[in-house]
C-alpha cells in the first residue's frame, strides 16, 4: 500500500503508540509542526531602533558679550542647530547640568559668575554618564599656545579664538556634531549588547524561559522577601522520541511553542 506524502511510516506509528505517558497536550503540540512559520521562530530580543536627528540639535552659547552672542546664535541657527543663549557662567552651568541638556556648547572663557574653565570643571567632575557627556568648545581672545593647552587639559574638546572665523566655526561645530552622533550610536549599540548578553546568560534560547541562573537568583530574592511565592518545575514526558522521529529542529519548535504557551498563561 502506497504511503501518502507526510504520513508517518509504520515504524514511526508503532513507536508513537508504544510510547508511554505521551499525553494529549503533547500530541496537540506535535500537530503544530505543520503550521505556518510564525510558530517556528525562536524567541529573540526585539530592540527599538533609535534614530538620532542631526538637524535641530540643541547648542548652548554662553558669552557675556551680547553682540558676539547674537552672532553665534544666528550662525548656529543657519547650520541647523537650536541655540540656547546664556549671558553668564552660572546660568550656563545650570543648563548643561539639567535634564535634556544641549549636547554641544560654546563657552566664553571669561564670564561673570563662572568662567568657562570652571564650568568645565563642574561638568567633568559630575556624575554624568559618558553617554551624556557634552562636546565643549572654549571661545576666547587668548591666543597663547599655553592657553590652548590649559583649556584642553581642563576638559575642553576644542578651542576657537575671538573674533571667530565663520568657516572655522562651522567646521568645528560640524566635527562636534559628528562626534556626538557617533557617541549616541555607540551608546545605543552597547545598550543592545548588554540586553542581548543578559538574555543569553539568564534565559534559555530555545524556549525563551528563565534558565537555572535566573532560578537561583529568584530563590535568593525570595529568601529576602516576606511575601508568598510559588515556583514550579515542568517537564514534557518522553520528549526524546520526538527528536528521534521528527528531528532536533522540529523538537526545538515544540519546545519553543511550549515555552510561549507557558509565558502566555503565566505572564512575563
Amino acid at each position: 500500500m502506497e504511503r501518502r506524502k507526510g504520513q508517518p511510516s509504520p515504524l514511526q506509528t508503532t513507536s508513537l503508540q508504544n510510547a508511554q505517558g505521551v499525553n494529549s497536550g503533547l500530541i496537540q503540540i506535535l500537530q503544530l509542526i505543520s503550521l505556518p512559520p510564525c510558530f517556528t521562530r525562536r524567541s529573540t530580543i526585539q530592540t527599538k531602533t533609535i534614530v538620532h536627528k542631526l538637524q535641530g540639535m540643541k547648542i548652548l552659547i554662553a558669552d557675556d558679550d551680547r553682540i558676539s552672542g547674537l552672532m553665534l546664535q544666528k550662525y548656529a541657527s543657519s547650520l541647523g542647530f537650536e541655540p540656547i543663549y546664556c549671558e553668564n557662567g552660572e546660568d550656563a552651568c545650570k543648563v548643561l547640568l539639567s535634564e535634556d541638556a544641549p549636547k554641544i556648547a560654546v563657552l566664553d572663557w571669561i564670564m561673570p559668575g563662572m568662567t568657562g574653565l570652571e564650568i568645565l570643571h563642574q561638568l567633568r567632575n559630575s556624575s554624568q554618564p559618558d553617554s551624556d557627556r557634552q562636546y565643549i568648545i572654549i571661545l576666547t581672545a587668548k591666543t597663547e599656545k599655553s592657553d590652548v593647552v590649559t583649556a584642553l587639559r581642563a576638559g575642553a574638546d576644542d578651542f576657537i579664538k575671538k573674533p571667530f572665523d565663520p568657516e572655522e566655526l562651522k567646521a568645528r561645530l560640524e566635527a562636534g556634531r559628528r562626534i556626538i552622533t557617533l557617541t549616541n550610536r555607540l551608546s545605543s549599540a552597547l545598550k543592545k549588547t548588554r540586553q542581548l548578553t543578559d538574555f543569553i546568560v539568564h534565559f534559555d534560547q530555545t524556549t525563551g524561559l528563565p534558565n537555572i541562573l535566573s532560578l537561583k537568583a529568584e530563590i535568593e530574592n525570595i529568601r529576602e522577601d516576606s511575601r508568598h511565592h510559588a515556583l514550579f518545575l515542568t517537564n514534557i514526558d518522553n520528549f526524546k522520541i520526538i527528536n528521534q522521529i521528527y528531528g532536533i529542529e522540529n523538537g526545538d519548535m515544540v519546545l519553543n511553542y511550549a515555552g510561549s504557551l507557558i509565558k502566555r498563561t503565566l505572564g512575563d
